[in-house]
């Protein structure tokens, strides 16, 4: 990849065949596409950066952890050691010329220059973040203790209700939903080298679970808050 940031996260697009990657430079949280014909004929053995068929900023996020593709839009996860981390929606639209659009414009004269347009709370330490029609899927874990799968019924008016959790082995991070198995799927950091020598619960392949594992041995989960409508006139960073 160019400009060697931090890869927080990364996401699917299938309406427009293209892979999602969050970005922070070390100024500014980012957003990169790239198109799955690119994928297909990149040379591996060339060892040259992948190119980006879109690039925006995002001026409302601080530190992207995680990203999902949902209903149309991108929802990127911030991380956050102490307290709510938060969740930002950003929807996919054209501009009058055709162009792709993310979120609501936030530069003045550059529309790759975005902003959130709604804003959930999410649990602290998230590191993953998936959903399908019924539920929200988050993980909580940071260091050598319990990570956390938290799920969150999906009600109308964007509203997450009746959180619930199971306990899992530390370093857990992304997690992700297939709606060919019903499954939810989850990946642990301390399979590589640097964690694997901080725990003894090593975990170095990927575990999935499906909804049965949530009608027994939970425990209830912290209520979020309902989702923020920004302000898009006035961008601001969500701490």
């Amino acid at each position: 990849m160019q400009f060697q940031d931090h890869a927080g996260g990364v996401a699917y697009d299938p309406d427009r065949q293209m892979l999602w990657v969050t970005g922070h430079d070390g100024k500014d949280s980012m957003l990169y596409g790239i198109t799955q014909a690119q994928i297909d004929q990149y040379d591996i053995r060339s060892r040259l950066p992948i190119s980006y068929q879109q690039v925006f900023q995002i001026t409302t996020e601080t530190n992207n952890s995680t990203m999902m593709y949902a209903n149309n839009a991108l929802w990127v996860g911030y991380f956050t050691k102490r307290g709510l981390g938060n969740i930002q929606e950003l929807p996919f639209g054209k501009d009058a010329s055709g162009n792709l659009t993310l979120g609501q414009s936030a530069g003045d004269q550059d529309e790759s220059i975005v902003a959130a347009t709604k804003v959930y709370a999410s649990v602290g330490q998230l590191q993953g973040l998936t959903a399908n029609q019924r539920h929200v899927l988050m993980t909580s874990s940071f260091g050598n203790v319990d990570g956390k799968l938290v799920r969150y019924d999906r009600e109308a008016g964007d509203k997450f209700t009746k959180g619930v959790s199971v306990t899992m082995p530390p370093y857990l991070e992304a997690v992700s939903y297939d709606g060919d198995t019903n499954r939810f799927y989850m990946i642990f950091e301390s399979a590589t080298p640097v964690y694997r020598v901080k725990t003894k619960a090593v975990v170095d392949r990927i575990l999935y679970v499906d909804n049965d594992v949530f009608k027994t041995g939970v425990t209830p989960f912290t209520p979020l808050l309902q989702p923020e409508f920004m302000d898009l006139t006035r961008p601001k960073t969500i701490k």
